[in-house]
């Protein structure tokens, strides 16, 4: 008898996945201030379930989209059917980073139809906005900026976004670039070497902790240490065979320029950060986004929104 209604159940699941009854999914959010541990009461939360009805994609999806409130507590739960297989929510809340908090892959238990773990506890440590300044901020675009030379230093202006004289408007070199290419009958090889104008200049990669899905990745105040006098970028496309590149990884840096040591012995610089990769192409073109101080020893890496670019 158990085992009749077991089939009649999995037989009545069936039909339900059949005619498109999505699964269900529930998750609970804790929302703490990542310095404290303390509860972020103000926080704003927003997901989505989608639900797609029909198997072979002839009827457009329907969205529930969900905003809730956290608790004084900091807590809040969501629940709805889902096809994705996934969880997850935004949070906002004034005075903090937008972030994020979810579970990217769950089992889908079709006797219950629900998703499981069911009700998972995600906690999510916002990030307090400390010092926001105004700074160069130039987005990674889709046109390539073109080198415009090969196999000999190139000044780039981070204040201009432009290259230095005689290449275009740029006054000081904070980036010297140094591109190469070399085609054999094997492979094709290119790259570059990014040196500075000055001594105490330098560059550092940074790597944000596991698990940070905060809108900012960086540290509030750059280091006034640790910087390295070059980086070296290369990629290697056989024509036959696996390309080899350094460029593809997802690396960040801090980087200082402008700098020298004044009558104290102290050192004074102009600190920036680069999200990404510095990335060439082999026709010479360049990409990547960065956000630039040129006010002098000022070390906040946060960006207000202001943009110091000049045009």
């Amino acid at each position: 008898m158990k085992r009749l209604l077991l089939s009649m159940v999995l037989v009545c699941m069936g039909c339900a996945f059949a005619a498109g009854s999505p699964p269900r999914a529930k998750f609970t959010l804790l929302i703490i201030d990542a310095d404290t541990g303390m509860p972020v009461s103000n926080a704003v939360v927003k997901t989505v379930f989608q639900h797609q009805y029909d198997p072979f994609n002839s009827e457009q999806n329907k969205i529930d989209r969900q905003e809730k409130t956290v608790d004084e507590n900091g807590y809040l739960t969501f629940s709805g059917t889902d096809f994705n297989g996934s969880v997850g929510a935004s949070v906002y809340a004034d005075g903090y980073y937008t972030d994020w908090g979810g579970v990217e892959r769950m089992n889908r238990n079709r006797i219950l139809n629900r998703w499981e773990p069911w009700d998972p506890l995600i906690e999510v440590r916002m990030r307090k906005t400390n010092n926001p300044v105004p700074m160069v901020h130039c987005p990674h675009k889709s046109n390539w900026m073109k080198m415009p030379e090969k196999d000999k230093p190139i000044g780039f202006d981070l204040e201009l976004r432009d290259w230095v004289a005689p290449y275009g408007k740029g006054q000081t070199s904070d980036f010297v670039f140094h591109p190469y290419r070399i085609d054999t009958d094997e492979e094709i090889r290119f790259g570059y070497k990014l040196t500075f104008s000055n001594p105490l200049d330098g560059i550092q990669q940074y790597t944000p902790p596991e698990g940070m899905r905060s809108s900012y990745i960086f540290p509030y105040l750059a280091s006034t240490n640790g910087y390295a006098s070059s980086l070296e970028k290369i990629k290697i496309d056989p024509h036959r065979g696996r390309v080899e590149t350094d460029m593809s990884k997802q690396n960040n840096y801090i980087f200082r320029v402008r700098s020298y040591e004044n009558e104290k012995g102290n050192v004074v610089g102009s600190y920036g950060r680069i999200k990404g990769e510095i990335t060439m192409s082999g026709q010479f073109g360049l990409q990547f986004e960065y956000w630039f101080n040129p006010v002098p020893n000022e070390r906040s890496l946060e960006y207000s929104g202001e943009n110091l670019l000049k045009k």
